[in-house]
């Protein structure tokens, strides 16, 4: 057999039973292949090439190494106002409002020790990376209780306080 293209025509003509066998043949060897190699080849776990990171990447670090300490859930809260800024009494009442309600889900929901809830902020820590260059935009992060099945359980009672403050 001659191995070019007018080869491999002219034998697939001579053969053409032999060429559908060897066809389904490689069709069923690749059906394996991909069976057996894809799993491993696909995650959803992320990785940056040669060190970079965006910077929601190092904003998740940062929450991870600052306020987790142990591994617990963390659900991070964004309160922005287009006109007042995070030193206004007012805008300050509306966040304590918004982070008091959370608390006030108790220990079941919120992460408590001590009788405080876990939940971290510039107002409670001072921290001025909790608060946007304009000022206008902070966040909290809230520690969630119990594993990450009690967690999915009870999101919807944190997302209830937080578009009721809408």
């Amino acid at each position: 057999m001659n191995l070019t293209t007018e080869g491999l025509a002219r034998a697939s003509a001579s053969h053409p039973w032999r060429t559908i066998v060897v066809w389904a043949v490689v069709l069923v060897l690749g059906i394996i292949a991909i069976r057996a190699l894809l799993p491993s080849a696909t995650t959803t776990d992320q990785d940056f090439a040669w060190g970079y990171s965006p910077e929601s990447a190092k904003g998740f670090r940062l929450i991870e190494d600052r306020l987790r300490g142990e591994r617990k859930d963390v659900e991070t809260l964004v309160v922005r106002s287009s006109t007042l800024t995070v030193d206004d009494p007012t805008y300050r009442a509306r966040f304590e409002a918004i982070t008091g309600e959370l608390a006030a889900l108790g220990p079941d929901i919120v992460e408590h020790s001590d009788g405080k809830p876990h939940i971290f902020s510039f107002y409670t820590t001072g921290n001025p990376g909790f608060v946007s260059a304009d000022r206008h935009t902070t966040i909290a992060a809230v520690g969630m209780s119990g594993n990450f099945d009690h967690v999915s359980a009870n999101i919807e009672k944190v997302l209830e306080v937080v578009h009721r403050a809408d």
